[in-house]
């Protein structure tokens, strides 16, 4: 129980230190990535074409809302926005191929 209680801690204490835009990034990533690999998956039922296809078109969309920041607010463009999209993506993926698994 106490190990329990120290992890939501640690979490709590870390997830604050993080700016929202960021979390935002990320969130937007993992439901991007997680759309497209499901979707894909059961439609060819193959798993690297699903990563391909899910990575593929999470670059995309992350490109595209950073290349409309650099519009909207001159010198928006911020490829730690575009990393963190990428890894929103990279943990859906991971998350997709943990449970195939079992």
């Amino acid at each position: 129980m106490r190990s329990v209680i120290l992890i939501l801690l640690f979490t709590s204490i870390s997830y604050s230190q993080i700016p929202y835009d960021k979390q935002l990034h990320f969130v937007a990533g993992a439901m991007t990535g997680a759309s497209i690999h499901a979707v894909t998956y059961n439609i060819t039922k193959n798993r690297r074409k699903a990563w391909i296809w899910s990575m593929g078109f999470v670059l995309v969309v992350g490109l595209a809302k950073e290349i409309d920041d650099e519009i909207r607010y001159k010198g928006g463009f911020d490829i730690e926005d575009l990393g963190v999209t990428l890894l929103g993506g990279l943990s859906a993926n991971i998350t997709f191929e943990i449970f195939k698994k079992k």
